[in-house]
């Protein structure tokens, strides 16, 4: 092909001035450069599954974080108010300025608590270091703020999961370049088996299979099962010896 392409090329710059012949083998070589990208294509059909799955995704990916958006922002408003109302209360005791500035840092705005909940949980930061310091503000934090951790990594986090990879393997099942390789795959893994049937059988090596060989790997109960596992059910030696000897010799 790439000959033929270079042919036609010269062959019309017969009579031709060498700066225009030069232009010619410019696009020569962009061609040939095209088309080895084009066929290196076809070893990336994987990689293109892969990118269209992402893709596809992100409508879905769009509405977990808006849901996440409001689940971290109701949370958010009940925590901020609560630490918010035992930081003014406290704020004349100097023994308890440590927590105070430790629940500012994580607790002082809205921002920063909603940061604080999305850090506990996506493993940002240890659940232990943002739900401990809400003991001191009151039992009914504490428990808020491990539902909200509960919730999020036990079911959301693991549902979306679940949906992504759902989508991804209807996606998959839909694309025809992943089913006619999944079909060729499977072919060369019968065809090996087969192979590997065929070798044990043939007991001296010989590369053929006679009767007495065949009887005698049908009465090997592993030889028997592998045939079965291939769909392979043959009881009777002379049947199956009949069905592979194209040629009447008697052997395979």
């Amino acid at each position: 092909a790439y000959a033929d392409i270079i042919l036609s090329f010269l062959g019309g710059n017969v009579g031709i001035g060498v700066g225009q012949s030069a232009g010619k083998v410019l696009k020569i070589v962009r061609m040939l450069r095209v088309m080895r990208v084009i066929r290196m294509l076809r070893f990336f059909g994987e990689l293109r599954v892969m990118l269209q799955m992402v893709f596809n995704s992100l409508m879905s990916l769009f509405w977990l974080m808006a849901f996440l958006a409001v689940l971290l922002y109701a949370f958010a408003i009940l925590l901020t108010k609560g630490v918010t109302d035992f930081v003014r209360g406290v704020a004349e005791q100097p023994e308890l300025t440590d927590l105070v500035e430790d629940l500012q840092s994580k607790y002082g705005s809205l921002f920063l608590t909603m940061y604080s909940l999305f850090q506990g949980m996506t493993g940002g930061i240890s659940w232990g270091e943002i739900a401990t310091p809400l003991l001191e503000v009151g039992i009914f934090y504490f428990l808020l703020i491990l539902v909200f951790l509960c919730f999020t990594i036990f079911s959301v986090l693991n549902i979306v999961t679940g949906v992504f990879v759902d989508g991804a393997i209807e996606m998959a099942k839909r694309d025809r370049s992943i089913l006619i390789e999944k079909e060729k795959r499977a072919r060369q893994a019968v065809a090996s088996h087969l192979l590997e049937l065929l070798e044990a059988i043939d007991v001296d090596g010989s590369g053929c299979i006679c009767a007495d060989e065949l009887q005698q790997a049908l009465a090997d109960d592993e030889i028997v099962l592998f045939m079965r596992a291939l769909q392979v059910d043959f009881h009777n030696a002379s049947d199956l010896l009949n069905m592979l000897d194209s040629d009447g010799d008697g052997t395979v």
